[in-house]
């Protein structure tokens, strides 16, 4: 009777685990579609950020949409950061949003953002994981010989 009550539980545990991580899937796709509409709607905004333009003599409104997005994004990727933390969420899903991490680290809005409330509010260990990516990045470019676009 032992031997089957523990079978039965080591199911339930499983099914639990299959609805989280379900759960987990769900929010993360809910959550980009969000952000893809208003990337879409705010598209010039989002590009500039992408393309790692200046926002320095941009209008303040620009600037302060640049920030929206960002904050909208790294809320986002603090989401996945701690499902990842937690198992909820695989490898692969949050190593692809790492990895894009440093495409937003080129633009000015990442350091505005950076320096805004909308940062501060994340956890610590989050703003360790992008500020070590950060670092990397820097450490990355330093490292690359500068091109030569004379010609």
């Amino acid at each position: 009777m032992i031997i089957v009550s523990l079978l039965f539980v080591g199911y339930q545990l499983r099914e639990a685990n299959r609805s989280t991580q379900a759960g987990t899937i769900h929010s993360v796709t809910d959550t980009e579609t969000r952000f893809i509409t208003l990337a879409m709607q705010y598209a010039d905004t989002w590009d500039r950020i992408l393309l790692g333009e200046s926002f320095a003599a941009l209008p303040r409104l620009e600037i302060r949409r640049g920030v929206l997005l960002m904050s909208f994004y790294m809320i986002d990727t603090e989401n996945r950061f701690r499902q990842f933390r937690v198992g909820t969420l695989d490898e692969a899903s949050w190593s692809a949003r790492a990895s894009n991490l440093p495409l937003l680290f080129r633009s000015d809005v990442y350091s505005i953002w950076r320096g805004s409330p909308g940062a501060i509010v994340r956890s610590i260990e989050f703003l360790a994981c992008i500020d070590k990516s950060y670092a990397d990045m820097l450490v990355s470019d330093a490292s690359q010989p500068i091109k030569d676009n004379s010609n």
